[in-house]
């Protein structure tokens, strides 16, 4: 069922939070990222890594030459259009001397990345690795658009995925809307989402049993079984141990 606002508490978010990708690392961002964002990469409700913005790639012998074929008719919220060049200037964004990124080691056997053309990704390695796929699954490598001089627009809060960013309060709060021109068909069901950082966990549960939250994650381990006595809760556990509530309704 489409429609209506989907209210979550997060159990962490920074007042120094920020839009760059290099510099995500609390649950508030990688949050925001998989909202308003595509990878070229994800795993799948298998835990296999599946195409996203990437549909098929090709690999040499060696291991040390990737080629992906990227998807095309895939929409900014901006109205641009996704090629490789916003692929190959999100993924170096993280890479070279200068960058901080919490995912530089991550491509460090990374000798080139560049477009071959408005559909096609290289990415040569020093060394041949056939985890390629699954590193570029990370919540830092989201794809931005670029300026068209090989950096990313970060600033403008622009991305691929299936919400468009109205507001945002580092630390406290974002507000999301529905795009429109999504591209991934059946997905996305709300027309908004509101992302609350509560850190107290107390906090949360009362915040959810009450009906200020429709989902939050992280239960508190010690008042768990009271959660569970609610008919109206359903608590959830994903492989990471991460737990995600939401009440019956939601």
């Amino acid at each position: 069922k489409k429609g209506g606002q989907l209210r979550v508490g997060l159990d962490d978010g920074n007042t120094t939070d920020s839009m760059d990708p290099a510099t995500y690392a609390s649950r508030f961002m990688i949050s925001m990222a998989h909202t308003r964002c595509n990878f070229l990469t994800e795993i799948d409700a298998t835990n296999q890594v599946t195409g996203e913005l990437a549909e098929d790639w090709d690999v040499s012998p060696d291991a040390k030459t990737w080629t992906l074929k990227l998807r095309k008719g895939v929409e900014f919220h901006n109205g641009k259009t996704f090629e490789a060049g916003d692929a190959a200037a999100s993924l170096n964004h993280h890479r070279g001397d200068g960058s901080k990124s919490g995912a530089k080691a991550l491509l460090e056997s990374v000798t080139d990345i560049r477009a071959d053309d408005k559909h096609t990704l290289v990415i040569e390695l020093a060394t041949g690795s056939a985890d390629l796929p699954y590193v570029l699954t990370d919540y830092h490598f989201v794809i931005l658009p670029s300026d068209g001089e090989g950096k990313i627009d970060w600033e403008s809060n622009i991305g691929t995925g299936g919400y468009v960013v109205e507001t945002f309060e580092p630390g406290v709060q974002a507000t999301l809307k529905r795009f429109p021109n999504y591209w991934k068909e059946g997905r996305a069901h709300f027309e908004a989402i509101l992302y609350s950082a509560i850190p107290d966990v107390a906090a949360r549960q009362t915040a959810l049993v009450t009906n200020a939250l429709d989902a939050m994650i992280e239960c508190d381990f010690k008042t768990i079984h009271l959660l569970q006595t609610d008919s109206g809760v359903v608590i959830d556990e994903v492989p990471t141990g991460t737990h995600v509530t939401m009440p019956m309704q939601a």
